[in-house]
């Protein structure tokens, strides 16, 4: 049995069970309370009747004094007893469920002194057995203490599943085995290798060693516990004296340690026999695994003194180690506190607290980032690097716009000129005023320049006073016949007066006179100058009444005399005494010709003139455009000004002055292009201010992100910020910490969201997280699972109780009372748990061909009550160490309600299989051989081939390079 013990130990545990949902072959309900001090037959004093072929818990080991837990199908056992010893004594004292063995080694033969060792004189006894299934079906798990405390700690306990175990020997399977036992002792080597505790185990050492079967179902849920405690203790003093036990609890006074024996104090004693001192503080913590000082070994709960990342460093995006969670550039600042701003300390914009790189402005040159030059020795805002000399003066003829320095350049000269239109040299071009107008004076007039270079036309070129235009051309000899009394210009026409009888029937016709004088007719025609030649005309009669036929006479055709005097007279209609009647000339009377405006200087009042002859002498200014010019004035008198009068003579003009008479263009004020002269538009359709042709379309609100200052027009364009708290790039209006989230926007709550009240939509955090209501038992297969826990405080967990079905200790529903309950029955096998049966020979030898092994079943049969789904299997290649090539097959069989069954099969190739050496690496390698006869040569077919392939090539230098700088064995 030891040796079998040993194979099982020996090999890997694998894992080989039913699936939760099929049906079982045994019921795992009805176990009752531990039965201790008991026999296990009632008709027999020995276990012999358990030993099997496959097992044995000895011969003529008795069978009382047991610790027995079971129901109908499972019977489990435990007990100790002494090592070669035959019954009846072979079975130690026992105390309930407490064994009591001596100290010491035990006896090197049966009945014989005690020996030396290695062995402790006590045996364990362990035994599973199944009444109607096999190991395949339950999980049967023996617990082993090594460590000699008081009480014991499950999870240091070594546990064999012992289905596993017979799945995992090639020569055994769980299927086909329904009971086990051991009978070991602690001192076996191969047990000692078992050991985990760290504590060898000692014979002769006092101590308590605890040792269990369980039973769980397919699901992994514990039905049974059976447990039972091997207290190790001299019963007597080194003095020889009998040990007592004055309180009675079971312990020798001796051995007697009082301490703390309450597990889940911080200073549980193991060794401790009396309970006393229990620390519940030392090893309180932090049992939720999320926090930073989550303390693994802490066994007492304590999440009030948890911290998380917020409570050390008071924010949320450090993970425990300070370490930034979001670090984007591994900076080694967190990307929330990342600052994007200029990091060159020459800009002007460079922020010291930048730790992402921004945008930077710098200075203008010669400026300082205020605007401010670094050099302007005349402080005059203008940089010495860029001063422009030049003339500044706005007056001057040579302003420079550009010239932000003032130098002796200007110029007032070029540009001086006459600016007043009226002037003969008015020069349109001269914007500074000079005192060099001239005008014309009486007769004189402009040549009509406007370049500067007009002069004054005199109009009066004889000089008379008359000017040319008003002079009048005709004869100025009053004596003459054509005297012309306005003439001012002798024009050479006078005709020299000839008096004579112009009566052409007259003697005395004088054909050359043009001045009639009647005495010089004949008296005939009432003339004195006789005929010549002594002739004269022939007189009327004397006292006889007539009629005048003398067509000459005055009265020609009228009654009366001929009268030849009464229509002689002035004839010259500009004569004073001119009389249309008259028909024979004679000198005129010019008299009354002279001044006739009484305002003249020779103006004779007493003798008035009455045809103005142009002779009034008037006296003012005659220089025409003269502010005091006199239109009447002829004769310039020194009075004339021409600076009262200058100014904006133009009608459009803003500053138009009518009562100016001397226009000077460059004083004229006119308003700006399509502005009237108070600044209001002349066409402005909306009267908003703005002429039509000014009017710029765009966002006109100042509250708008895209306002434009020069817009005039809304055309509907403006967009506005997303919310009234934030501006228009989106930035809060007011953030007093920061964070992006504008502060009447803030949430406030718990914004860590590992925390049990995280709220997802809290944006300040206000100090309310708590991580305690969400913390709780994470693992499933705990009684108080909690799915809705986020933080994995796993110390609460509690599992179901030994032998119950479930956390709230029921026993499931068993309708066919097949041991599996209802819930966990598939549809259609209620009352089918039976897995299918593999028959087969644990090890087969054989001669077939290896290739045909793959489509070879080696089984012998597989059946089962329901019938078979199929049967599938893998293949692992291997060798045995005698050189034999071998297969180990793993079977699975599963019937039509889901049961399955796994079995491992060893198939070998026998003797008559073709040996030779099998390793492909060898000189001597055959392909042929399927078993190794261990003639392998390594030694290399030719000098170089380090890789063995019949090849000196690149490969074998590559191993004889990669060899290089490996230190050689001695």
């Amino acid at each position: 049995m030891r040796v079998l013990l040993s194979i099982l130990l020996a090999l890997p545990f694998s894992v080989s069970a039913q699936l939760c949902s099929e049906p079982s072959p045994v019921s795992y309900s009805g176990f009752g309370s531990q039965q201790t001090e008991s026999d296990l037959f009632a008709s027999s004093d020995y276990l012999d009747a358990l030993n099997t072929p496959t097992f044995s818990v000895g011969s003529g080991v008795s069978d009382n004094n047991l610790c027995i837990q079971s129901n109908d199908d499972i019977t489990t056992f435990l007990g100790v007893k002494l090592r070669n010893t035959l019954a009846p004594n072979d079975n130690v004292n026992a105390s309930g469920n407490i064994y009591l063995a001596e100290t010491g080694y035990s006896p090197d033969s049966q009945n014989g002194t005690a020996g030396s060792g290695p062995y402790a004189n006590w045996n364990v006894l362990a035994y599973a057995g199944l009444t109607n299934a096999a190991f395949d079906s339950v999980d049967v798990i023996v617990h082993l203490d090594f460590n000699p405390c008081f009480s014991y700690v499950e999870e240091d306990m070594l546990a064999i599943n012992i289905g596993e175990s017979l799945d995992a020997n090639v020569l055994t399977s769980a299927s086909s085995v329904s009971s086990y036992g051991i009978n070991t002792n602690l001192g076996y080597e191969s047990i000692e290798a078992l050991n985990n505790t760290g504590i060898p185990f000692d014979a002769t050492s006092e101590g308590y060693y605890t040792f269990a079967i369980e039973i769980k179902d397919p699901c992994g849920n514990r039905k049974l516990w059976n447990e039972m405690t091997v207290y190790v203790q001299s019963s007597t003093t080194s003095a020889g004296d009998a040990v007592t036990d004055t309180n009675g609890n079971g312990v020798y006074d001796d051995n007697e340690v009082t301490g703390c024996q309450i597990q889940a104090a911080c200073n549980f004693d193991c060794t401790a026999t009396s309970n006393a001192g229990c620390d519940y503080t030392s090893c309180s913590g932090c049992t939720v695994e999320e926090a930073c000082n989550y303390n693994s070994e802490a066994t007492i709960e304590d999440t009030e003194s948890c911290t998380y990342p917020i409570d050390l460093y008071g924010e949320t995006y450090y993970d425990c180690a300070g370490e930034c969670m979001n670090d984007f550039n591994n900076d080694g600042i967190c990307d929330e506190n990342d600052v994007t701003g200029c990091q060159d300390a020459n800009a002007c914009n460079y922020d010291s607290s930048a730790t992402l790189s921004g945008s930077c402005t710098f200075a203008e040159a010669n400026y300082d980032c205020n605007g401010v030059c670094l050099n302007d020795d005349d402080e005059d805002g203008v940089c010495d690097a860029l001063e422009v000399p030049g003339c500044t003066d706005t007056t001057a003829c040579n302003f420079d716009a550009t010239a932000t320095d003032l130098d002796d350049s200007c110029d007032y000269l070029s540009c001086a000129g006459c600016t007043v239109d009226a002037a003969c040299n008015y020069n349109a071009a001269a914007t500074i005023s000079s005192d060099t107008c001239v005008y014309p004076v009486n007769c004189a007039s402009c040549s009509g320049e406007s370049d500067g270079t007009g002069t004054i036309v005199d109009n009066d070129d004889d000089n008379d006073g008359v000017c040319d235009a008003d002079e009048v051309e005709g004869c100025q000899d009053e004596a003459a016949a054509n005297y012309n009394p306005l003439a001012t210009e002798d024009d050479g026409t006078c005709l020299t007066t000839i008096q004579g009888c112009m009566i052409p029937a007259d003697c005395n016709y004088n054909l050359s006179a043009n001045s009639h004088l009647p005495s010089m007719c004949s008296p005939l025609f009432s003339g004195s100058t006789p005929c010549s030649g002594g002739m004269t005309g022939s007189p009327l009669p004397l006292g006889m009444t007539s009629t005048c036929d003398n067509e000459y006479a005055c009265n020609f055709g009228e009654e009366g005399e001929c009268d030849y005097l009464s229509c002689v007279g002035c004839m010259n209609e500009a004569a004073c005494d001119y009389d249309e009647n008259y028909i024979y000339p004679t000198n005129c009377d010019y008299s009354c010709y002279g001044c006739t405006n009484s305002d003249a200087d020779n103006y004779d009042a007493g003798d008035p003139a009455t045809i103005d002859d142009g002779s009034c002498v008037i006296s003012g200014c005659t220089t025409m455009g003269a502010c005091n010019f006199d239109a009447a004035a002829n004769n310039d008198n020194g009075t004339c000004e021409v600076t009262s009068c200058i100014g904006c003579n133009e009608p459009d003009a803003c500053n138009y002055d009518a009562s100016v008479t001397l226009n000077e263009p460059i004083s004229c004020i006119y308003p700006e292009s399509g502005y009237d002269c108070l600044g209001n538009c002349l066409n402005d359709s909306d009267s908003d201010g703005v002429c039509n042709e000014f009017e710029i379309e765009g966002c006109d609100d100042l509250a708008a992100c895209n306002y434009d200052e020069l817009a005039t027009e809304t055309d509907d364009s403006c967009t506005y910020p997303a919310s009234e708290y934030v501006d228009c790039d989106g930035a809060c209006l007011v953030d007093e910490d920061e964070d992006g989230v504008c502060d009447p926007l803030e949430v406030y709550g718990c914004d860590l969201e590992s925390a049990c009240n995280y709220n997802s939509l809290a944006t300040e955090n206000d100090s309310s997280c708590e991580f305690a209501s969400c913390a709780g038992c994470t693992i499933e297969s705990a009684c108080n699972y909690d799915d809705t826990a986020t933080l994995s405080n796993n110390i609460t967990c509690i599992y179901s109780p030994a032998g119950w079905d479930d956390c709230d200790q029921t026993i499931c529903s068993d309708s066919d009372g097949d041991g599996n309950c209802d819930f966990d029955e598939p549809a259609g096998c209620i009352g089918e748990f039976t897995a299918p049966v593999i028959a087969m020979n644990g090890m087969v030898e054989s001669s077939a061909n290896l290739a045909d092994w793959v489509s070879t079943d080696f089984l012998t049969s597989v059946s089962d009550d329901t019938g078979m789904e199929g049967t599938t299997f893998t293949d692992y290649p291997g060798r045995l160490a005698d050189g034999r090539y071998s297969v180990t097959r793993l079977y699975v069989a599963t019937d039509i309600c889901g049961n399955d069954i796994e079995a491992a099969q060893l198939i070998v190739a026998d003797a008559s299989q073709a040996e030779g050496c099998t390793n492909p690496n060898a000189t001597s390698y055959d392909a042929d051989a399927v078993n190794d006869d261990g003639t392998c040569d390594y030694s290399p077919a030719c000098l170089a081939d380090l890789n063995l392939d019949n090849i000196v090539g690149t490969s074998d230098l590559l191993i004889l390079l990669s060899s290089f700088g490996l230190p050689c064995n001695q």
